[in-house]
C-alpha cells in the first residue's frame, strides 16, 4: 500500500507519540497544557505566571478525571522543550498535585 500511495504522490505521515499523547487529551486540557508550556521558561521552578497556569492544568485535568500516563507526558515535556529533567520533575508534580486534589475532594465530600 505504501509503493501504490506514493507512486500516485500522496504522502503519508504517521503522527507523532507527542502528538497522539494531546490527541487523547480533552481539548479544555490539552489547551491548558500548551498554554502553561508555551508560557514557560522551560525551567524549575515555576515563576508565578508559570505556576497559575500549571495549576489550571492540574485543575482541568483533575476536574475531566483526564487519565495521564507518565511517560508519555513526560515525553511530550521534552519535545516541546523541557529537560529530561524538568519533565520528570512536573510529572511526579502533576499526580502528587491529584491525588491531593482527590484527597481534598474526598474530605469535602465527608464533611
Amino acid at each position: 500500500m505504501v509503493p501504490a500511495a506514493r507512486a500516485v504522490g500522496a504522502v503519508l505521515r504517521l503522527p507523532s507519540s507527542e502528538e497522539v499523547f494531546l490527541a487523547d487529551l480533552p481539548a479544555d486540557v490539552r489547551d491548558r497544557l500548551r498554554t502553561f508550556s508555551q508560557a514557560a521558561r522551560k525551567a524549575l521552578p515555576l515563576n508565578r505566571e508559570e505556576a497559575a497556569l500549571w495549576r489550571d492544568f492540574v485543575i482541568a485535568a483533575f476536574r475531566a478525571k483526564t487519565i495521564i500516563d507518565a511517560q508519555p507526558f513526560t515525553d511530550w515535556l521534552v519535545a516541546d522543550g523541557w529537560s529530561r529533567q524538568a519533565a520528570a520533575e512536573l510529572n511526579v508534580c502533576f499526580f502528587d498535585q491529584c491525588l491531593l486534589l482527590s484527597r481534598f475532594a474526598d474530605e469535602v465530600s465527608v464533611a
